[in-house]
């Protein structure tokens, strides 16, 4: 398995449209408990991943944010790539 250092949770959450993570708890998580505007806060984030009773959806989260990540590191090239393929400007400067 890769070593995922370059992308943090705190870095996800803070960078992620707020709307959209949210929409990723509750469609993954219907029946837990969230606090309100959880992602607008990774204290609450790192509070409900260390709550005992979300033990599976915190496997989950992890699980997902590893895919992420690992789409981060190794999906750059393919990025790249097409907007060559389809003459879109983008900036090299930008991290994966």
């Amino acid at each position: 398995m890769p070593i995922h250092r370059s992308l943090t949770l705190h870095e996800f959450v803070e960078s992620i449209d707020h709307e959209l993570i949210e929409r990723y708890f509750s469609s993954k998580f219907p029946n837990a408990e969230l606090p309100p505007r959880i992602i607008m806060n990774i204290d609450a984030v790192e509070a409900f991943l260390a709550d005992p009773r979300n033990a599976e959806a915190k496997g989950l989260i992890e699980q997902d944010f590893r895919k992420i990540n690992d789409i981060c590191e190794k999906g750059k090239n393919l990025l790249v790539r097409a907007y060559k393929r389809f003459g879109i400007q983008r900036d090299d400067r930008l991290t994966p």
